[in-house]
């Protein structure tokens, strides 16, 4: 098998745009059905979850694709955002954040995948993909709101069984525990 590029390396050749009803996503399988299932329609409703997801405001899933792939043929991933807010308790706040606050805003990635090809092919995909969430964050949202932390439920059962320490070697925290799911957080200005 040949060694995986460091997606790190690459990241101008990759762009993302918003998933609609029109884009074509049938062609995209993750390593995981549940996340395959999330952009894909539902026999039940002939549409995807994750436009479910955009068309009641609970997220707004994202497809990324190489530059190059004008016709938008071939997903390398997609991620699913959302508003969120976090409650400070003395477990969870970090040390730069002072007493007298108790809440902040915060951006919740909901689901997060990379296709079979695109995951033979790289290495270091999920601090690719947490670049674009925080480029987006910094470069879009922050022009209007002040959004400081990304959160997210990692689900160690239900998919690869070491993502709660991939998602800590990129600079998540995890903030504490429900059932099987580790709440994680990452500060985007640390």
């Amino acid at each position: 098998m040949p060694e995986k590029i460091d997606i790190s390396e690459h990241i101008a050749d990759f762009t993302a745009c918003p998933l609609d009803k029109y884009t074509d996503i049938s062609n995209f399988k993750s390593e995981y059905g549940m996340y395959t299932d999330f952009i894909n329609p539902s026999s039940n409703s002939g549409a995807s979850l994750a436009l479910e997801y955009d068309k009641y405001g609970v997220s707004q899933t994202y497809l990324i694709y190489k530059v190059d792939d004008i016709e938008k043929k071939n997903i390398c991933a997609y991620f699913s955002i959302g508003p969120d807010m976090i409650s400070f308790s003395k477990e969870n706040r970090p040390d730069n954040v002072p007493l007298h606050i108790d809440t902040a805003g915060a951006i919740k990635i909901h689901y997060l995948a990379s296709s079979l090809d695109f995951t033979e092919k790289y290495s270091h995909i999920v601090k690719f993909i947490i670049s674009i969430v925080k480029n987006l964050i910094t470069e879009i949202l922050n022009e209007t709101l002040n959004i400081r932390y990304i959160t997210l439920d990692a689900d160690d059962q239900s998919g690869n069984k070491d993502i709660v320490e991939i998602y800590k070697s990129v600079g998540f925290y995890v903030a504490g525990k429900s059932f099987e799911l580790d709440y994680m957080i990452y500060d985007i200005y640390s």
